[in-house]
């Protein structure tokens, strides 16, 4: 098991670079805890006291329901002169749908995340407020449920796992990688940001660090 959790946080290292966030380099969490948002980003206020990979998660959701990137909300992202922290009306407006989403999913739905940015916007800065006509009488999308179950005749994930440990040299191999680092430039998405140094630093068992 510490040999896939070495590996899963090295795939999550080079996640975390992609979505053009950085980390305040350097700090950890308390043993068993992990760090929440507000410690670890400045000016957070609408999604504090969440762990940094559903913080990270969420603004992956943002993007993809209204078909943005990091530079859409925050000036600058993805070159070595963003400012993360710094308001802007979009990340203003962005806290107020944030708040508004959360009282639904606490008033109707008992606290489970049942209405995300997605169920309005569908890739639209503008969610529509009328229905379409080629939708309607035209043939449905396919939209598959958002549970989906494992085929029965799927390979596990641990036996997935298993077999990348084998290609990349067996486990005896793989023991013996206890840190890692790595410097690239980061590229923006459509066309947008791009072109800033990125640092990514990581040591076993549980230290990492993105810095852009």
């Amino acid at each position: 098991m510490r040999l896939r959790g070495i590996l899963l946080a090295i795939i999550g290292i080079a996640v975390v670079g992609l979505t053009g966030a950085g980390l305040a380099g350097g700090q950890t969490a308390p043993q068993g805890n992990p760090l929440l948002s507000d410690q670890v980003f400045k000016n957070v206020q609408a999604l504090k006291g969440i762990p940094v990979d559903d913080f990270l998660e969420t603004m992956g959701i943002m993007a993809a329901a209204l078909q943005f990137d990091c530079s859409d909300c925050h000036a600058n992202a993805g070159t070595d002169k963003v400012d993360w922290a710094a308001d802007t009306p979009r990340k203003r407006m962005a806290r107020n749908m944030v708040n508004m989403v959360t009282g639904i999913n606490k008033t109707y739905f008992g606290g489970r995340q049942m209405v995300t940015c997605w169920t309005c916007h569908r890739n639209r800065d503008r969610p529509l407020t009328t229905p379409i006509m080629d939708i309607i009488y035209g043939m449905p999308p396919y939209e598959p449920d958002d549970v989906i179950v494992q085929n029965p005749l799927a390979d596990s994930a641990d036996s997935i796992l298993d077999k990348y440990i084998q290609a990349i040299g067996g486990a005896q191999r793989l023991a013996g990688l206890t840190s890692f680092a790595g410097r690239g430039t980061s590229v923006g998405f459509g066309g947008f940001g791009g072109g800033g140094d990125v640092e990514i630093v990581a040591k076993a068992p549980d230290k990492r660090s993105t810095i852009i």
